[in-house]
């Protein structure tokens, strides 16, 4: 039932008192329930005086719920809380055993000393074949009204039905509030001797209930026992520590949790053996519903991250890291829990290792037109059918390369149209595209470049769309402009450019879900550089971009990050290594990193006390990334001739994602090229 998982978030029932209601504890002999036991605990029965009683039944069951956390013998599920021991059996004189009997009078009577002793819950590990008592049921409606949960036990005959009380789970008049309980084997599944659900499966619920450890002592080890009896006070114990850990919660409200999050078994759903499943703690003490932060201008902020959701690499693991974006927030039970929504803006892959182009096949025609015009037609297409366009339109699968261009030169004016998608590459006009090209994307695009001379101006226009998952409609993902003034001459050719980029899923390359609370529209301004020169038999070559982003969001904002990338290579001839390649490129480079930028997020600050007001406090702190992602990459190109062109390459990258001691990531990858 997974108990680890709350007693490593702190629960521990401590300040819950569990009622008892069985045939006494002798604490003397259980050194596992010292300091567990209250004060107030007592013998219902008139003029007996003997609260230790003469079974053991009783400190059993207590010792399920209670045994303290001492380095000795067992764990309680509420290993701290407090137990009102009860007893109510009616026997005199010698043990009883497992056999002891209740009346419905000293039951009820127990019911309503529990709830004058200030118990939050109730174990009955009791019961009958026949209905209780007037007398009993006023007591239990009592306990109902005051907002007691009772956990009762299913019986042990293997019927289809409990035994009553525990039938009274779903009872109108106890609904809610009153628990019946199977027992299930250590294998998870129901045990043999256990009732079934049965006509109570809407208020049943299973807990570990065979071969039990329990009852530890100094002298004679611990007690090990099976039966229903020790599945009830499992989920008394998990009441008191939902109860606890957070106090907003009603008796009825931990009871319906304790439902919504059991695993389910049998049958789908509620079933008349296993009811409403197996009580799992672990999901018991996850946020139910959705997990709800509350905002600075009022209102709240649903915290669940859609799938899929990433932040650009530039931005490296900074964002998970730390204290920035710790706050608290609140489930469907109002509940307090801590969140990181640092965990919604999850890191997206690095950037060395891409490998070659996917398998794709290209043509292109070029028609010349009267005064000099030239019209080039091209397309690409991959190889072989493509992958289901529902799936790829629902975001599942990135689509297959596929392209078409359309260019035009009347002179020294130049025009292109291109439309792509999946891996498509968009052109290279006038030069290399720079990091915040690469970044946007585009599927779409227009250019225009006016040649005068040795300089060239240019201006360019592009735009994405990108699938959601499960979504069939795509959503605007970025837009960019771009101007450009290049200079060539022989040998030598050099280049710059300015741009705006437009991001409204995320900056740099974050896909953030546009319009949900964590969304990060951006804005980036950037400057581009690149040039190609002769240095003696070789062609150096080099390239830059720097960029300022901004963005507004309902959690996070960020005002003029700067971030850089570069790239520097070294093209030579092979010589004598002509027979295996014809040349070779050495080349170092940096994908686009956030070099610094300064965010803040205002943000509900952890209560002292659970039930402290809401105070807000801002949080400022860095969001350059702790590693420099290079990239160190060597390609030889060998000529097939009339067979095209092949390529080796061997890339290896250092801090990969910009993540400081990254392990070293080495990719080999091979391309062939051919037309015809």
């Amino acid at each position: 039932m997974h108990a680890d998982v709350p007693f490593g978030k702190g629960a521990t029932g401590q300040g819950v008192t569990v009622a008892v209601i069985d045939t006494g504890v002798n604490v003397a002999g259980l050194p596992d329930l010292a300091g567990a036991l209250s004060a107030d605990s007592t013998d219902i029965i008139a003029g007996r005086n003997a609260p230790d009683g003469v079974s053991p039944h009783g400190g059993d069951v207590s010792s399920v719920i209670a045994s303290r956390y001492n380095g000795f013998g067992t764990i309680g599920v509420a290993y701290k809380s407090t137990i009102l021991s009860i007893r109510a059996d009616d026997t005199l004189g010698s043990a009883c055993g497992t056999d002891c009997t209740f009346q419905d009078t000293d039951t009820a009577a127990g019911i309503e000393y529990a709830i004058a002793h200030g118990a939050k819950v109730i174990n009955m590990s009791l019961g009958g074949t026949t209905p209780d008592a007037p007398e009993f049921l006023r007591a239990l409606g009592d306990a109902v009204t005051a907002g007691v949960v009772v956990t009762v036990s299913a019986g042990n005959d293997g019927t289809a039905d409990p035994e009553w009380p525990a039938r009274y789970a779903t009872d109108p008049r106890f609904a809610g509030l009153v628990v019946a309980v199977g027992a299930s084997a250590p294998n998870g599944v129901l045990a043999s001797f256990s009732n079934r659900a049965g006509a109570s499966a809407a208020g049943y619920i299973v807990a570990p209930g065979q071969s039990i450890v329990t009852a530890c002592n100094t002298n004679n080890g611990c007690a090990i026992v099976s039966g229903t009896s020790f599945s009830a006070p499992q989920v008394a114990g998990a009441v008191a520590l939902l109860l606890q850990a957070f106090p907003n919660l009603s008796g009825r409200d931990a009871v319906s949790i304790l439902f919504s999050t059991a695993d389910d078994a049998g049958a789908p759903g509620v079933d008349s053996v296993y009811g409403n499943g197996l009580l799992d703690l672990a999901k018991a003490f996850q946020p139910s519903g959705t997990l709800s932060v509350q905002s600075v201008a009022g209102g709240s902020i649903g915290v669940q991250a859609p799938v899929g959701t990433t932040i650009g690499q530039a931005f490296g693991s900074r964002l998970g890291q730390g204290a920035g974006l710790l706050t608290v927030g609140r489930d469907a039970y109002q509940r307090l829990f801590a969140v990181d929504l640092a965990d919604l803006y999850r890191p997206g892959r690095g950037a060395a290792l891409v490998g070659a182009p996917a398998p794709s096949r290209a043509t292109s025609a070029t028609f010349a037109l009267q005064g000099g015009a030239r019209l080039t037609l091209a397309g690409e297409a991959p190889f072989g059918p493509d992958i289901d366009p529902q799936r790829t339109a629902a975001g599942f699968f990135a689509a297959d390369p596929s392209s078409a261009t359309l260019a035009l030169d009347i002179g020294g004016l130049g025009l292109v149209a291109w439309k792509g998608r999946g891996e498509a590459t968009p052109p290279e006009i006038g030069g290399p595209r720079d990091a915040f090209q690469q970044v946007a994307q585009p599927d779409r695009l227009l250019a225009a470049s006016w040649r005068v001379g040795r300089f060239t101006v240019g201006a360019e226009e592009g735009w994405s769309r990108r699938a959601e998952p499960f979504s069939a409609q795509p959503q605007a993902a970025s837009s960019y402009v771009r101007g450009s003034l290049a200079y060539a001459a022989p040998g030598f050719s050099a280049r710059v450019a300015l741009g705006q980029l437009a991001e409204p899923l995320g900056p740099l390359g974050s896909n953030l879900v546009g319009n949900s609370p964590f969304a990060l529209p951006a804005e980036t301004g950037f400057l581009s550089a690149s040039a190609e020169a002769p240095l003696g038999g070789l062609l150096v070559y080099g390239s830059g971009s720097v960029g300022r982003t901004r963005f507004r969001g309902q959690i996070l904002n960020l005002d003029g990050a700067i971030s850089s990338s570069w790239r520097l290579g070294l093209v030579g001839a092979c010589g004598r290594l002509g027979r295996v390649c014809r040349t070779w490129t050495l080349e170092v480079s940096q994908p686009l990193r956030l070099e610094s930028g300064m965010a803040s997020a205002t943000l509900p600050a952890a209560p002292a006390n659970y039930f402290d007001p809401v105070t807000f406090t801002e949080r400022r702190f860095s969001l350059a990334p702790t590693g420099r992602e290079v990239i160190l990459g060597l390609f030889a190109d060998q000529s097939l001739r009339r067979w095209g062109v092949a390529r080796l390459g061997l890339v290896a990258a250092m801090d990969e994602g910009h993540i400081s001691g990254a392990p070293l990531d080495i990719g080999f990858n091979a391309s062939w090229r051919f037309g015809f």
